[in-house]
C-alpha cells in the first residue's frame, strides 16, 4: 500500500504542475488579451481626441466665416451712406471749408475712416491703376490720349475689401 501511495503523490504532484503551467498559459494569454484590449481602447480614445480636436478648430473656423459673412453685409449696406456723404464733403463750397459746421463734418468722417480701419475695411485705390476685374467693375469705357488702354481713370464709387476680400468692388470709368 505504501506504494499506491507514491504514485499518487506523484500522480497528484504532476496533476497540480499541470494545472498550475495551464493557469500561467491562461494567465499570460489573459495578460495579453487585456494589453491587446487596453491598445484598442487607447488608439479609440486617440481618434475621439483627435476627432474633437478636428472638430473644435473647424467650429472656430465656420464662426470666424460667419462673422465677416455678417460684417461685410452690414458693412455693404453702409458704403453706399459713405460715398454720399464723401460726395457732399467734396461739394462743399472753398469759401465754407472754415465753418465749424464744416469741420464736424470733416470729424465725423475722420470717425468713420478710423473705425473702417478698426474693422479691418480698406478702400481701393482705382484712380491710376490698372483695372483689375477682381477689384474693379467697369460702368463705362471712355477714349483717352492721356492714359494707357485699360487704366482706371475714375472712381464713380468706391470699392472696399475687409482683409484681403473685397466685398464691394469700385465702379469705374476705364480708358480705351
Amino acid at each position: 500500500m505504501p506504494k499506491k501511495e507514491t504514485t499518487t503523490n506523484k500522480s497528484k504532484a504532476h496533476t497540480k504542475q499541470h494545472v498550475e503551467a495551464e493557469d500561467m498559459i491562461t494567465a499570460e494569454e489573459t495578460t495579453m488579451t487585456l494589453e491587446e484590449q487596453a491598445q484598442e481602447y487607447l488608439a479609440g480614445w486617440k481618434r475621439a481626441q483627435a476627432d474633437y480636436q478636428n472638430l473644435k478648430k473647424q467650429s472656430v473656423q465656420e464662426k470666424e466665416m460667419l462673422a465677416t459673412y455678417v460684417k461685410s453685409q452690414v458693412l455693404t449696406d453702409f458704403f453706399p451712406i459713405i460715398d454720399n456723404f464723401n460726395t457732399a464733403l467734396e461739394h462743399i463750397p472753398e469759401d465754407m471749408q472754415s465753418a465749424s459746421w464744416v469741420q464736424g463734418l470733416m470729424y465725423v468722417q475722420q470717425q468713420i475712416n478710423h473705425t473702417f480701419e478698426g474693422l479691418g475695411v480698406t478702400k481701393i485705390e482705382s484712380v491710376g491703376t490698372t483695372f483689375d476685374v477682381t477689384k474693379h467693375e467697369a460702368i463705362e469705357k471712355q477714349p483717352s490720349e492721356e492714359h494707357a488702354s485699360n487704366t482706371v481713370i475714375k472712381e464713380l464709387r468706391s470699392g472696399y475689401c475687409l482683409g484681403d476680400v473685397v466685398i464691394a468692388p469700385a465702379k469705374v470709368v476705364v480708358a480705351e
